[in-house]
């Protein structure tokens, strides 16, 4: 079901601007229709937070612009969006849910401002600033491998999701921790591991659904 329209009327906490639902002063973004059909979306430069689910199940959006004056991205709040292509991160973003982008399988590259101080992107990937986190792998990104930064220690949950085009990663020693789902349904990964057994911080789910898991260690 793809809801285009959203009516509220007389209400003392909730507003409704362009079949998109935020807080009265309109600080929070709480859901946006998801058949509102609009490819480039910049976010309302009041808005603060964007609440979990508040982008679910739209087709239409392939790229999403946030404000200067965004702070906090909900876990989930962007998810099983298949037009989307770009998410651009500002410099003001200060946090970001677990799985802020969730299943959006159309997904090249996420974009971080260089001046923002917790979050960066290299080649549309994005990490923690000073990269010892890798926090996602955009699911239609294009290449067969991909070499992890020697700075990463860790890699979170579902950072890879949905990708079909992966076929082989190599994770060094360097690699601390896995999330639970780091490496999740893709299809044709190869995972080879510089080690002889799993180490402790690893999830015991750290991958569902790839290909295959080599220990050469």
């Amino acid at each position: 079901v793809s809801l285009s329209n959203l009516n509220l009327s007389n209400n003392d906490y909730f507003k409704v601007i362009d079949n998109v639902l935020y807080n009265q002063d309109q600080t929070i973004l709480i859901y946006y229709a998801s058949g509102k059909e609009e490819e480039i979306l910049n976010i309302s430069t009041r808005v603060k937070e964007i609440s979990t689910n508040a982008f679910s199940g739209n087709n239409y959006i392939k790229e999403i612009i946030t404000n200067e004056s965004l702070k906090f991205i909900s876990s989930n709040s962007i998810s099983s969006c298949n037009a989307l292509e770009t998410v651009s991160i500002s410099s003001s973003v200060t946090s970001l849910g677990l799985s802020f982008i969730d299943n959006c399988t159309n997904l090249n590259k996420v974009e971080v401002a260089s001046d923002n101080k917790y979050y960066a992107s290299v080649d549309g990937v994005l990490y923690n600033k000073d990269q010892t986190i890798l926090y996602l792998y955009p699911s239609n990104k294009r290449s067969s491998t991909f070499t992890i930064p020697d700075t990463v220690r860790s890699i979170e949950y579902k950072a890879f999701q949905h990708n079909k085009w992966l076929e082989s990663i190599i994770l060094t020693e360097n690699i601390k921790k896995v999330a639970n789902k780091g490496f999740y349904e893709c299809l044709n990964l190869i995972i080879e591991c510089n080690y002889v057994s799993v180490p402790v911080r690893w999830n015991s789910e750290w991958y569902v659904g790839v290909k295959e898991v080599k220990m050469i260690g």
